[in-house]
């Protein structure tokens, strides 16, 4: 029997489960324990959030590869090609890893069902457990409570901004949406809230899982200087960084939150001001 394509995988995906989202980790947990995945240890960030989700895991990339660092990427959805969801060191990996990894899937999936976006997720970690990778970056595709990225155990998680998205699946209210989207944060990890004005069920949530939660504007943040911009964080301060096109408040907010995270894991990656800002800018 020959091999099947990518592509030919991907239809086969779609045709399996009429469900395009179908929330709840248990099926995806029990995959992903057969696969036997490998997170780089402490190195592992997730990121969630109703905008910007994307623009932090690109900062979160942009300086740690500025360093000399391997750096795998995980964001949804694609572009162009199906290949840009899984990026080593910011280069898409090639058909044949994902080839590789969906038959990984299907040798040990059994009876379990799996949408679409699971089958890539899986596939994404999969791919990451298999190659020399100094740190993975994830982004949460919808919520974050029982979304799929949610099976791996993140170091650092990230939630950029709150808004209402995606009602049917994570309430009606910002404060319902919020709770599903706190749902990243661990008690034995780090958690950064990246918009100064926070719901109160993150805190909620953070609280009852006793996580350290450090805040936009409270644990660290930024202030425009001209045409230029500073970043301060719980131990440095940079200045000079360059300003993002429009200067965009958001921008701002995304940086900063990659920043602090960075800050938190290796402060060490942050002493060159220079190289940071011309991470940020590339």
């Amino acid at each position: 029997m020959s091999q099947r394509s990518l592509a030919e995988w991907l239809c086969w995906q779609e045709s399996l489960n009429p469900l395009e989202i179908d929330l709840g980790l248990d099926r995806v947990r029990e995959v992903a324990e057969r696969l036997n995945l490998r997170p780089p240890e402490g190195s592992v960030f997730l990121v969630a959030g109703t905008n910007g989700k994307g623009s932090v895991v690109s900062a979160l990339h942009s300086v740690c590869h500025g360093q000399g660092l391997i750096t795998g990427t995980y964001t949804s959805p694609h572009l162009l090609r199906y290949n840009e969801r899984v990026c080593l060191s910011g280069k898409p990996v090639a058909d044949q890893q994902f080839i590789d990894a969906f038959e990984a899937i299907e040798a040990v999936r059994g009876e379990l069902p799996l949408t679409y976006f699971e089958y890539g997720t899986l596939a994404a970690f999969w791919i990451l457990s298999r190659v020399p990778v100094d740190v993975w970056i994830i982004e949460v595709g919808l919520g974050g409570r029982l979304d799929a990225t949610n099976v791996i155990e993140p170091d650092f998680s990230l939630i950029t901004t709150i808004d209402f998205d995606h009602q049917l699946f994570l309430g009606t209210t910002i404060a319902e949406i919020a709770r599903e989207k706190a749902g990243v944060l661990r008690g034995a990890g780090y958690g950064f809230f990246g918009d100064p004005n926070m719901p109160a069920t993150i805190a909620d949530v953070a609280d009852g899982l006793r996580a350290n939660l450090h805040r936009q504007g409270v644990d660290f943040g930024f202030k425009v200087d001209g045409a230029s911009w500073s970043f301060w964080g719980a131990g440095l301060e940079m200045k000079g960084l360059p300003l993002p096109l429009g200067c965009p408040q958001i921008q701002l907010q995304n940086q900063s939150l990659a920043l602090a995270a960075i800050e938190a894991w290796r402060p060490g990656l942050l002493d060159d001001s220079a190289a940071v800002a011309r991470a940020l800018v590339g």
